[in-house]
């Protein structure tokens, strides 16, 4: 009997830490990580904005070929603000889809920022896949987007 009630425990265990998040959930987490993301864009901090990344993510911006790894995330993002200086930021989130481990969001970002002596608006399309980290968090595994070109 002890034995039954140990592998009735366990199977108990194993299906709660599968549990699906609601859609709410999933969009709470990444409406606070957008949040978090704009914060440092527009302060222009981009060693903050890497460890928004997992260790091997890949981020490919406009086409480019992919930085894959945090430390060349953090090289394209740095260079990116040297030039350029984000001073308003909105994430909007289209869709949100995933389990506990992993969320596929994709949405658009409006952005109006400086560059050189002109301010200029623009706006994004994204993908982005959000990984469940050991400490509970959520970073970037994947970070795709594109114009939005209408």
């Amino acid at each position: 009997m002890k034995r039954l009630f140990v592998f009735l425990l366990a199977i108990l265990v194993s299906a709660c830490q599968r549990q699906t998040l609601s859609k709410g959930e999933m969009m709470k987490i990444v409406n606070k990580g957008n949040d978090r993301l704009g914060y440092l864009f527009k302060n222009g901090d981009a060693d903050s904005l890497a460890l928004m990344y997992t260790s091997n993510a890949q981020l490919s911006l406009n086409g480019y070929d992919f930085a894959t790894g945090r430390d060349a995330i953090h090289t394209l993002w740095k260079e990116d603000m040297s030039t350029s200086k984000i001073v308003e930021m909105t994430t909007q989130t289209i869709t949100v889809e995933g389990t506990n481990e992993v969320i596929y969001e994709t949405g658009k970002t409006f952005l109006k920022l400086t560059y050189m002596d002109s301010t200029i608006t623009t706006s994004v399309k994204y993908c982005n896949i959000w990984r469940l980290q050991p400490d509970g968090s959520y970073k970037l595994a994947v970070d795709f987007s594109n114009s939005d070109k209408k």
